[in-house]
């Protein structure tokens, strides 16, 4: 589903095939506790993969995020990174529904280069 590579400055997650909402929350999971240092931001490297989840699984997908503890995702910044429409709509969608529960900056993007921007600026 993914690869979680450390990198100097945040994670990257490289998706590989399509996804759903069970391997979102997987990830988040997963990203959580991958370092010791919880608040490193990360980048989703969506690319061209579709999102197999609909807008009913979102809030689910929202309150099981908020069920991670606090400290290992504040202050962090997420960057998702898609070049598929729809995909990105959804994961908009996911990024405004995290931001709202817990504190942590989620957007998306079209290229890799304006997320490694954003992760820079108010870093």
């Amino acid at each position: 589903m993914h690869t979680i590579r450390d990198k100097s400055s945040h994670l990257l997650v490289e998706f590989n095939d399509g996804f759903g909402s069970g391997d979102i929350m997987e990830l988040m999971r997963h990203e959580a506790f991958f370092t010791d240092k919880p608040a490193k931001s990360t980048i989703w490297l969506v690319g061209k993969h579709p999102a197999r989840v609909s807008m009913g699984e979102l809030p689910t997908v929202v309150d099981d995020a908020a069920q991670l503890p606090l400290d290992r995702v504040k202050d962090k910044k997420t960057a998702i990174v898609t070049e598929h429409s729809s995909t990105r709509i959804t994961m908009q969608m996911l990024a405004d529904g995290l931001q709202h529960r817990l504190p942590l900056r989620c957007r998306t993007f079209t290229t890799i280069e304006e997320a490694h921007r954003w992760l820079d600026y108010l870093a």
